[in-house]
Formats: structure tokens, sequence, C-alpha cells
């Protein structure tokens, strides 16, 4: 009785939290199994692993073994009736990943990839590497880019993307490590719903690796920022959607 109670205390907190525009959130300190969340996988894996962590003893570990592969987690429908939306993940990206995909030009993996019900592309998050790396944000299915110089390998970064969709005065910004990297204002950013949204890696033709996602926070109305925001109002290991 007392651990219904306090499962059900822990549900009040969250709901009633200062962070009420928070509609996801995630440390992976727990069992991708739970069915909070599908996976999509083409020869590659979608786990938690100690192998590295922002915070906690676990992360998202998206493993893809073959060129042209991805492993990604599918948030489905979290975000689908949002006008406004900022998402937020730490990132952690192995040197042999840039190795791998400096082979040649037009590779890159994609990180965070969102389309519309025709699969426009609304976002598409990505290393993209033509003779130097860039840190790109695709956006009105591909037609406009904002962009910013690659972070380091072997790290930790905060990425966050804020999204407003609209057909003419649409805006979207890149920020990196707490820092505003890009931006577009006044611009068609699409005006139909973010229904498919993917987090993890998908990689181009010539290239694979492994990668590490952690403490996702999807806001409706915030900037969420560099701070560790993922156990406020609940327990570590407790995943939640509204």
């Amino acid at each position: 009785m007392k651990k219904l109670l306090l499962a059900f205390a822990l549900f009040l907190s969250l709901s009633t939290s200062s962070f009420g525009a928070t509609v996801a959130q995630d440390n992976f300190e727990h069992n991708l199994n739970s069915g909070v969340w599908d996976v999509s996988e083409t020869d590659g894996t979608v786990t938690t692993s100690s192998t590295q962590a922002h915070s906690g003893t676990y992360s998202l570990k998206c493993d893809v073994t073959t060129d042209d592969g991805l492993a990604m987690l599918d948030l489905g429908d979290t975000v689908e009736v949002m006008d406004t939306v900022y998402i937020r993940f730490w990132i952690y990206v192995p040197q042999a990943v840039f190795d791998d995909i400096d082979n040649e030009n037009d590779n890159g993996v994609g990180f965070l990839d969102g389309y519309d019900e025709d699969w426009a592309g609304l976002i598409n998050l990505s290393i993209y590497y033509w003779d130097a790396f860039f840190l790109n944000v695709d956006y009105n299915d591909w037609g406009a880019t904002i962009t910013t110089s690659i972070f380091s390998a072997d790290a930790w970064h905060c990425i966050e993307i804020y999204l407003l969709r609209d057909a003419v005065a649409g805006a979207i910004s890149l920020y990196v490590d707490g820092t505003l990297a890009d931006s577009d204002t006044g611009v068609d950013t699409g005006d139909k719903d973010l229904t498919r949204l993917y987090l993890g890696g998908s990689y181009s033709a010539n290239c694979k690796g492994t990668i590490y996602v952690d403490d996702l926070v999807i806001d409706s109305a915030n900037y969420i920022g560099t701070g560790y925001r993922v156990t406020q109002g609940g327990a570590v290991g407790s995943p939640f959607r509204y």
C-alpha cells in the first residue's frame, strides 16, 4: 500500500510541477522493453548501456554495424499536436564515428529526424561532412538549413532545438552546450503536425558507428537549457509522457 501511495504521489508531483509544459523526459535508467518507447532498427540496435552516461548509470546506446543503417528511438506522437516544441538531449559521439564519416564527402549521421504526415522533413539534425565537419539542422523538407561548427568527439554535449511550426512566420533555433549556434525566423517551417519523430543514429551510405544519448526533455513552451531536469518532480528511472 505504501508503494502505491508513493507512486501516486510521484505522479501528482510530475503533473503539477513548475515544468507543466514538459511533455516527455527520459534519463534511460530503465528497460527499453517497458513500453515507454518503440524503436526503429535497420542493421542496428537500440539499447540502454552503462558504457557511457551523462547522468545516472545508463544512457541510450544506438549501435549501427552496417553502412546506411539506423538505430533510433521512435518518439511517436509525443509532439504531434504541438506548434511550438523544444527538444533537448545530451549526446556523446566517439572519435571512431568521426573517423568513419570523413572517408568521403557527403557522409553523415542524423540524430533527430522529424516528419509530417506526408513524410516531409520538418527537422533533420545531423553531423555532415564535406571537406570539413558541420552540425546541420535541415528544415522545410530539406529546403533550408541552419548550421554551426562541429562539437568535440569523446565528450558529452547538450543539443537543443526550438521549432515554431508555421508556413510563413515559423522559427527554428539550434543551441549547443547552452549557446545559440544559429537560427532562422520569419520562415516556412511547415504547417502540418509533426507526426513522426526519431532520436538516435541514422547513417548515410558509407558510414556506421555507435552514439550515446541521455537526459532527453521535450517541452511545449520553455527553453530547457543545460541544467539537469529529468528527475525534477519524480524518481530517477521514471520516464513519463502526458
